[in-house]
């Protein structure tokens, strides 16, 4: 026989629940001010007056101050861990000029990934359905308008438009189709450039579709919405003709909703049309990128590719033999000015611009960075998030440019990885003595 409950416990005072209540519509209004802003930076994410003052820094501190974290004390250990891993190299660089500002990049970077862990375990910002499905539309559609517009009028036309100035950017700029364009006209030619939206080069424009297609993946919206989006998205990724965005945009779609939809049938079928929208793209673009991954390790041939793969291999066996535990970014240049003669295809260092090249691929940076203690890094971030869907979109997504761990990264990576439609309530339950 069931025994009431006194009144006192079994109801929760009007005060509480009013409490209650406040809290949640603070929590709600938060995650709309987080995810409406960071859409909103979305498209100027690389843009600003220096590095601190720039749209990925506002970006970065909305994140930083938005972001749950709530982690069990085993995965705030692991952070420390990686925390200390991430400065340990330091200490064998403690005559470096800018050795302070390489704790301060070190410490920033171990913040990124303790906001990325928290972002993978925890739902931040839970927004309206109407609200986010608005945003994934006009953010995936106008940036696949701009770069069609953009390719029209420099591949067809021959006028280049609607790119971006050189000058907006902080950081870049050597691949700003703007830069290139100019570089052209005062020399007397039409410059040969692959289009980015708003970004600094075609994998950044890659990196940003993919994290957009992992909200759409998580949104509620019906499948047609679903599969415009993500087809859209692939579009705007094959105009700028990266062959990384592509295959990467590709499987991890694959992987994402393998288990749902793919049947033996629909499977012939999807791969069918994959491979005739291909042969289409190769065709009306002149992009072919089966071809540009098979000729990945010659510079001469697909440099992008190389620079973006083979290169940065080379850079991290020679930081493990020769600097085991890393080397400051500030560091690196001298580093690898010292190792020119060792380099006999592409050297390390641009003879041009005097920049070092082969930090194209985020994944492999960590290794140059932090060395062995790169493994550290890895293995705590999988052992603190252990969900395969989010490790392998982390795998993916650190295959573009820069550093991982940057502030318009994380940024972007936690926007991905901790926006979802309102669909349950996320209201605490009030749970009454005597109920089951």
């Amino acid at each position: 026989m069931a025994i009431a409950a006194p009144n006192n416990i079994a109801k929760p005072s009007g005060q509480v629940r009013g409490g209650l209540e406040s809290v949640s519509r603070l929590h709600d209004r938060t995650a709309m001010f987080a995810v409406l802003v960071l859409f909103c930076s979305l498209p100027f994410i690389q843009l600003g007056i220096s590095y601190e003052i720039s749209v990925q820094y506002l970006a970065f501190i909305v994140v930083a101050i938005t972001v749950r974290k709530r982690l069990p004390l085993r995965e705030w250990v692991i952070w420390a861990f990686v925390f200390v891993a991430m400065l340990l190299g330091l200490f064998w660089h403690l005559d470096a000029e800018a050795l302070f500002g390489a704790i301060l990049r070190n410490s920033r970077e171990a913040l990124g990934v303790l906001l990325i862990i928290c972002a993978a375990r925890n739902v931040s910002w839970s927004v309206p359905d109407r609200f986010l499905r608005f945003l994934l539309n006009s953010t995936i559609v106008g940036l696949f308008i701009l770069t069609l517009a953009q390719f029209v009028t420099y591949t067809v036309l021959k006028k280049p438009q609607f790119f971006m100035p050189a000058a907006f950017f902080i950081t870049g700029q050597d691949t700003i189709p703007d830069h290139w364009l100019e570089f052209g006209k005062l020399n007397g030619f039409l410059a040969s450039v692959r289009v980015s939206a708003t970004y600094s080069e075609p994998s950044y424009l890659s990196f940003v579709c993919l994290c957009l297609a992992t909200i759409v993946r998580r949104a509620s919206l019906d499948k047609t919405t679903t599969w415009v989006l993500l087809s859209l998205s692939l579009g705007t990724i094959a105009l700028s003709k990266s062959a990384s965005g592509v295959f990467l945009f590709v499987l991890f779609m694959a992987y994402s909703y393998g288990r749902e939809f793919i049947t033996p049938g629909r499977l012939l079928v999807l791969s069918g049309t994959l491979s005739a929208a291909l042969l289409i793209a190769a065709g009306a673009l002149d992009f072919n990128p089966l071809e540009r991954i098979m000729d990945v390790t010659d510079p001469r041939v697909e440099p992008s590719g190389y620079i973006r793969l083979v290169m940065p291999l080379q850079h991290v066996a020679t930081v493990l033999t020769e600097s085991p535990f890393g080397v400051p970014w500030s560091e690196l240049y001298n580093f690898f000015l010292q190792r020119t003669g060792d380099y006999s295809v592409i050297g390390p260092v641009e003879k041009s611009t005097g920049m070092w090249i082969g930090q194209d691929n985020g994944f492999l940076n960590l290794f140059i960075e932090f060395g062995w203690a790169g493994f550290v890094v890895i293995g705590g971030i999988v052992g603190a998030i252990r969900d395969r869907f989010v490790l392998l979109f982390l795998l993916f997504v650190t295959q573009f440019n820069g550093s991982p761990f940057g502030p318009d990264k994380v940024a972007l990576i936690c926007l991905a990885l901790s926006c979802r439609p309102a669909t349950v309530s996320m209201r605490p339950n009030i749970v009454r003595p005597g109920m089951n």
